[in-house]
C-alpha cells in the first residue's frame, strides 16, 4: 500500500484525516475534550504531538489539492453540500457521558467559507491569518462542551446576545419511554423564562410547541459574593416518545446564552405517582 499511495506507513495512522479530506466537504465540527491514549505516533495534546497532528492534516490538505488540480480540464460530478449543510448543523457537543447531545443554533466559529487554502503557505502562517480575522480567546474559554460537562463552575458562552428564535436543547439519542425532568443552571435575566417557547420532535425536523408550557420551578443561585444573575430552572415533560427537546427565546435579549449546566433526569410513573426516579445523566449502569 505504501508503494501504490506513496504515503509512508505513519499516514496511515491519519486514515481518518485522509478519509474526511478526500470527500471534499465542509466537515462536521464538534467539540468536546481529547484524551491522549498510551499509543506512539497518535493524538498528543504536547506540543510536539499537536505539530505532528497538523502536519498530516496539511500533507492531507496537498494531496487533495493537488489531486483536484489534475481534474481541471476533465469531466468532474457536481456533488451536493451533505445534509444537514453547513448552516442547518446544530449539534455542538456529547454531553458528559455521551448519553445526549447539545443542541444551538448559535456558532461559535467563523465561516468557514471566509478563507482558501492554499498549499505554499505553511502551517504556522496559516494560522496566523485565521487568528487575526477570528478571536478564538472566547470560544477557547467559553467551549459548547462546557453546558453539559456536569460542572457547574464552567459555562459555554455565546459569542452574541441571543436574538428571536435562537435555541438550545438536547437530543436525546433515542425516544424517551419516561416522563422526564430538565435541569437548567444559566446566569440570564429572571424574565428570559418569561419569554420562551419549548418544543419537542421526534425526528429532528417536526417540531410540537408544548401547550400548556410545562410548570417552571425557577430558583436563584446567585449569593453575594456573585455579581451574576445564577438562576436554576427545573421541568417535567411529560408527553413521552420524543427524542429531540428545544427551548426557543421568542424575542430579542441584550445578554448571550450563559449556561452552566443542562441534564437531564427520567421517572417512572405509574398511576400518576413516581415509583422510581432514574437519573440519566449519570454514570451508573444500574439504571441503564
Amino acid at each position: 500500500m505504501t508503494s501504490e499511495t506513496e504515503m509512508s506507513s505513519l499516514e496511515f495512522r491519519y486514515g481518518d484525516t485522509y478519509f474526511t479530506t478526500y470527500m471534499n466537504q465542509v466537515p462536521y465540527q464538534l467539540e468536546n475534550p481529547l484524551f491522549e491514549l498510551p499509543q506512539e505516533n497518535g493524538f498528543s495534546s504536547t506540543g510536539e504531538g499537536r505539530i505532528r497532528n497538523k502536519l498530516y492534516m496539511h500533507q492531507a490538505l496537498i494531496r487533495l489539492y493537488n489531486h483536484l488540480s489534475l481534474r481541471v480540464n476533465l469531466t468532474t460530478e457536481i456533488t451536493k453540500e451533505f445534509s444537514p449543510t453547513l448552516y442547518e448543523r446544530d449539534v455542538r457537543s456529547p454531553c458528559h457521558n455521551d448519553k445526549c447531545l447539545f443542541l444551538t443554533n448559535k456558532h461559535s466559529f467563523p465561516s468557514i467559507r471566509s478563507f482558501k487554502y492554499l498549499p505554499y503557505i505553511n502551517i504556522s502562517e496559516s494560522e496566523r491569518l485565521h487568528s487575526s480575522f477570528f478571536n478564538t480567546h472566547h470560544f477557547i474559554s467559553h467551549p459548547y462542551s462546557n453546558a453539559v460537562d456536569h460542572d457547574n463552575f464552567t459555562t459555554w458562552i455565546s459569542q452574541d446576545v441571543i436574538k428571536k428564535d435562537d435555541y438550545i436543547g438536547l437530543d436525546l439519542l433515542l425516544p424517551m419511554p419516561v416522563p422526564l425532568t430538565f435541569n437548567l443552571i444559566i446566569d440570564h435575566d429572571r424574565d428570559y423564562f418569561n419569554h420562551l417557547s419549548i418544543q419537542i420532535s421526534h425526528d429532528g425536523s417536526e417540531w410540537i410547541q408544548l401547550s400548556p408550557l410545562p410548570k417552571l420551578e425557577i430558583n436563584d443561585l446567585s449569593t453575594s459574593f456573585t455579581k451574576n444573575n445564577l438562576l436554576s430552572c427545573k421541568f417535567l415533560v411529560r408527553e413521552t416518545g420524543f427524542r429531540f427537546l428545544k427551548l426557543v427565546s421568542t424575542k430579542d435579549w441584550n445578554f448571550t446564552f450563559s449556561i452552566y449546566d443542562f441534564t437531564f433526569n427520567g421517572h417512572m410513573d405509574e398511576n400518576n405517582l413516581v415509583v422510581n426516579e432514574v437519573s440519566l445523566g449519570d454514570d451508573n449502569d444500574e439504571n441503564d
